[in-house]
């Protein structure tokens, strides 16, 4: 099945990662995600964190025990600017739920984007 979802012309994504979705055999929340879903992407280690919004590659959805490359939008890609590359570990969750474990793939567009971002705050 061919993922049909797309970023808005005005966003770019800022990097390519892999996730490994959470088993969580027995929970019945656990449900799947599909492309355009939005959840808090934390860096494993100092807790630096942002909304990320996911395109996956492979499929159009990814469900519990998954393995999915995906393109992820950050909503404050400052925050993770020079502090991220590829092999950079992240944890992806739902409130206290961690629904997934990542690393980075690729640096997209993430050091242009957080430029962008700081000059927008800038200039109000």
């Amino acid at each position: 099945m061919e993922d049909e979802f797309r970023f808005p012309a005005h966003i770019r994504p800022d990097l390519r990662v892999l996730l490994n979705m959470e088993e969580r055999t027995g929970d019945p929340k656990a449900k799947v995600k599909r492309s355009g879903y939005r959840v808090p992407v934390v860096l494993e280690g100092d807790g630096v964190g942002s909304t990320g919004w996911f395109r996956f590659l492979d499929g159009a959805s990814a469900g519990p025990g998954d393995e999915r490359e995906a393109e992820v939008a950050l909503l404050n890609p400052q925050f993770f600017a020079g502090r991220v590359g590829a092999g950079t570990k992240f944890t992806v969750s739902e409130g206290a739920v961690r629904i997934a474990r990542g690393r980075v793939v690729e640096m997209l567009d993430l050091e242009d984007n957080a430029r962008r971002q700081k000059e927008t705050e800038e200039n109000g």
